[in-house]
Parts: C-alpha cells; structure tokens; sequence
C-alpha cells in the first residue's frame, strides 16, 4: 500500500516492538523519515531507527509516557527538532496503532490512524485501517504443520534466529518435507 509518504516525517507510536515497529519500518522501507516512539522498549526502538538509518532515511528513537502532556509535549518538540519542522515545507505525519486483543478466538484487532498535516502544519487528511490477525500457539501450528505434510519443523524467536522465548514477541518456523 503506497500512503505516498516518501520524504515525509513519521511519527509511529509503540514502534518499539511488534506491530508498531513493523509499521514503522515499512513507512521507512517507502521513504518516510520516522520517529520511532517507545515507552519502555527503548532498545527495539533504537534499533529500529538504526535499520531505517540504513535505509538512507532521517530516523530516530523517541521516549514517551504518552499518560503524561508534558512528556508528549517534550516528544513532540524533539521530532520538530530532530526532523524539519512543518513550517519549512515538510509535511509531517501522525501514526497511531489501537490494540485489541481476543484472546478466547486468538484474534488481535488492530486499527492504524495516519493523520498529515500540510506544509504549514495545519491538519490535513486522515487515514484509516482496520485488520485483524489471528494468532497460534506453539503446539497448534506443530499439529498444523504436521497435517500439511511436513513432518520437521523449527521454531525462533525473530528472524535473525534468537532462541524462542516465553517474552518473545515473534514466533518464526521454518519447516520440510523429508
């Protein structure tokens, strides 16, 4: 999905880890420079910016209690800081993600707001996207993978193939046929 926001500043709340971080790396991935906001996953954040960096796009790593004004107040001022502020022409972009998990039906609904405003940074348009996920457990997606045929299977916690964990936030299998 192109939101056409290449070049543009990025604000992506809970971008530490999971789906906020996510998001924020594909608004990077589409040319966006992105602040990425985290609470208490200060470390995922940081590298998160660090891969968009790489990307060759601005990025950083912003610490908020979004409970607090003040503290929103402050993250706000260092992206204006950080990345040219909208009164210079470069429209800046708002990235809220809401959570909502069943966990009786293994189903998160998620909904992602994206909110520009204009070079002079008045509001502009308001993006809206609703999805849902389903989520397994490990022992479901062993007998999944063993009634499509695939006898040996292994599991990670992420893509560069850390161990699973109980506070791992992904779950990467990989599995064949013998």
């Amino acid at each position: 999905m192109d939101l056409q926001l290449g070049g543009k500043v990025v604000l992506v709340t809970g971008a530490g880890q999971g789906l906020g971080r996510a998001i924020g790396s594909a608004f990077a991935r589409e040319g966006a420079h992105v602040a990425f906001h985290y609470h208490s996953s200060a470390g995922g954040a940081a590298a998160a910016a660090a891969e968009a960096r790489a990307l060759g796009v601005k990025a950083v790593a912003v610490g908020a209690d979004l409970r607090s004004d003040g503290a929103v107040a402050s993250a706000v001022e260092r992206v204006e800081r950080e990345f040219d502020h909208p009164g210079t022409g470069l429209p800046v972009a708002l990235v809220s993600v809401r959570r909502e998990s069943d966990r009786v039906r293994q189903v998160l609904h998620a909904e992602m707001e994206l909110r520009e405003s204009d070079a002079r940074g008045y509001a502009g348009a308001v993006h809206r996207h609703r999805f849902s996920l389903r989520w397994t457990y490990r022992f479901e997606m062993e007998l999944l993978l063993k009634a499509a045929g695939f006898p040996r299977c292994e599991v990670r916690g992420g893509f560069d193939g850390r161990p699973l964990e109980h506070d791992t936030d992904e779950m990467v299998w990989t599995a064949w046929k013998d």
